[in-house]
């Protein structure tokens, strides 16, 4: 009688083969498993700041190492159609960085809403302006700015091409280059407000309070205080802005204008 073969036995191999083979198919599906979080859960950044950036969750300044990081680190970020959305969350004091160009001076070019929350930026703007520049996508709404000067300061902004809505500046009653808020306006200011007494430089051409020089727009913003010339050398000064080739409407000025000599202001179109 033939004896037929025992089909049960099995390859003395049999167990470390099923063991490799079950070890590459767990570490396939790990790997697959990486990859798939990787590729389709949104980019976490690895920065300490909260907040993503978008309207929902904006990035959250808190202290000076935020405004270091987010403000003047994503200053060239965001588009047009997806701006970078910021939120003030505490007033913040950057005196102590006057001549830090990691802080002053900074460049908005990219697309920045920042939401000021009626928050206070306190600023010594003797070396450079808190902004050079701010681009046409950019937008600065409710933010509060103190100067705090021990010599002539220059604006907050030295150029505006974007938005300014319901700013608010205390002058502290110290002297200025052009003006405490604004140098050139070529965008929109509405609704903001320059309050303390201002004292321009001898040397100082196209001086005022909002803006030193308009071609943009300027709605519904105020000055109060007094305004001093400090002395001859400058053409052009006024409450609101110190030239205007664009628009000025519903703008307010409630305070004096002081000089030792009318003859220190000539080709003066002051508004």
């Amino acid at each position: 009688k033939p004896i037929k073969p025992n089909t049960h036995v099995k390859h003395p191999y049999s167990y470390l083969i099923q063991s490799i083979m079950m070890g590459l198919v767990l570490f396939c599906c790990s790997v697959l498993s990486m990859f798939t979080v990787s590729l389709f859960q949104p980019r976490v950044d690895s920065t300490a700041y909260t907040g993503s950036g978008t309207f929902a969750s904006p990035y959250v300044v808190s202290s000076v190492s935020d405004w270091n990081s987010i403000i003047r680190g994503k200053a060239s970020a965001g588009t047009p159609s997806s701006p970078v959305y910021v939120k003030l969350n505490a007033d913040i004091n950057l005196t102590s960085y006057y001549s830090n160009t990691s802080y002053m001076g900074t460049h908005l070019i990219g697309a920045m809403y920042i939401m000021g929350n009626n928050k206070t930026i306190t600023v010594r703007t003797y070396s450079y302006p808190l902004f050079s520049e701010i681009s046409a996508n950019c937008t600065l709404q409710n933010v509060k700015f103190a100067h705090s000067n021990s010599s002539t300061g220059n604006p907050i902004i030295s150029t505006n091409n974007g938005e300014l809505e319901y700013c608010s500046v205390t002058t502290g009653g110290y002297t200025f280059n052009q003006s405490p808020f604004v140098g050139t306006n070529n965008g929109t200011i509405r609704g903001c407000l320059v309050n303390g007494n201002v004292t321009f430089s001898n040397s100082a051409k196209n001086r005022g309070a909002i803006a030193g020089d308009n071609s943009g727009k300027i709605y519904s913003s105020s000055y109060s205080g007094t305004m001093t010339l400090g002395g001859p050398g400058g053409s052009c000064v006024g409450g609101i802005a110190g030239t205007n080739s664009g628009t000025i409407d519903s703008c307010t000025v409630d305070g004096t204008f002081s000089t030792s000599s009318t003859s220190y202001i000539t080709n003066n179109t002051a508004v």
